[in-house]
């Protein structure tokens, strides 16, 4: 059997692992905490943000967009939560879907809802986001979005 036709089941471990992965990578953003934020991506991996036109690929550039969104004085007093994670075995060998929802506060009141679709690859026994894509369903400014 190839490695992508391989048999493979998610453990409790692997779940709490991406959990705290998911949760731990926002609050590196809204630290900004750049280096903790890189360290949460593969090499190779990729922030999908439509509604703002971000497709941000790689370290480098990952590292970057996180001092620039940190660097905005807006962003500084914005906390960005995740809920409701399901995540799932992927397509192949040590890998993982999850679909979940976040939302972001800014003085106590929510400013966008939406959802996040991340592919999750474990790479020397410890789970990365090889790609996460941002969808906003509702801003407080515009209403209903639809980015999807």
């Amino acid at each position: 059997m190839s490695e992508n036709e391989t048999e493979f089941n998610l453990t409790a471990l692997d779940y709490a692992q991406i959990t705290s992965l998911l949760n731990g990578n926002l609050q590196s953003m809204d630290k900004g905490d750049w280096q903790s934020f890189i360290a949460d991506y593969t090499d190779d991996g990729i922030f999908f943000h439509p509604y703002r036109k971000l497709n941000i690929e790689g370290q480098t550039n990952l590292k970057q967009f996180l001092i620039s969104f940190a660097e905005k004085p807006n962003n500084k007093i914005i906390t960005h939560w995740e809920s409701n994670i399901a995540i799932q075995v992927g397509t192949t060998k040590h890998s993982a879907i999850n679909n979940s929802y976040w939302q972001a506060i800014k003085d106590g009141i929510i400013i966008t809802i939406g959802t996040h679709m991340d592919e999750l690859k474990k790479v020397d026994g410890k789970w990365k986001i090889q790609k996460r894509t941002v969808l906003v369903k509702w801003t407080k400014e515009e209403g209903n979005v639809q980015t999807d």
